[in-house]
């Protein structure tokens, strides 16, 4: 894929992740991300097959968003107990900080996502469990 043509599918999954964070799958049209994102119809489908397959790309950018913000500095902690601790603190911190992603948190997004995805039967993996995986990962010395 062109320079351009990845920068306009960002361009999409932003917007998309905007729209579906604030209305949900299911109130979200392709118009709105039509209107957001100043496309057509054949220029949104070039870059993604259906609405659902969008959903998803936005579904994983915002669990690329919360991870950012949950295990940044965490690899750099040789002690498991204290990585644990680490992410706790920074859970917390981001249930309470200002961050917000079309106006909730990044962990209430991903919370209603989530919800959004099984209601397809996809079953994503839980965040808990990519919390204990990326723990488990050696830290970086």
């Amino acid at each position: 894929m062109r320079k351009d043509g990845i920068k306009t599918r960002e361009q999409i999954i932003e917007e998309a992740l905007q729209i579906f964070s604030v209305k949900g799958y299911f109130n979200t049209s392709i118009n709105d991300i039509l209107a957001a994102t100043g496309l057509t119809k054949g220029g949104l489908y070039g870059h993604f097959a259906s609405k659902e397959e969008l959903w998803g790309a936005a579904y994983e950018r915002a669990v690329g968003i919360w991870k950012e913000i949950v295990f940044s500095g965490v690899r750099e902690i040789a002690d498991p107990i204290e990585r644990i601790g680490k992410v706790v603190v920074q859970i917390l911190e981001d249930a309470r900080i200002t961050f917000r992603l079309g106006g909730r948190k990044a962990c209430d997004l991903l919370l209603s996502m989530t919800a959004d995805r099984y209601s397809f039967a996809v079953r994503p993996v839980p965040i808990w469990k990519q919390c204990f995986l990326a723990l488990r990962r050696p830290a970086v010395i």
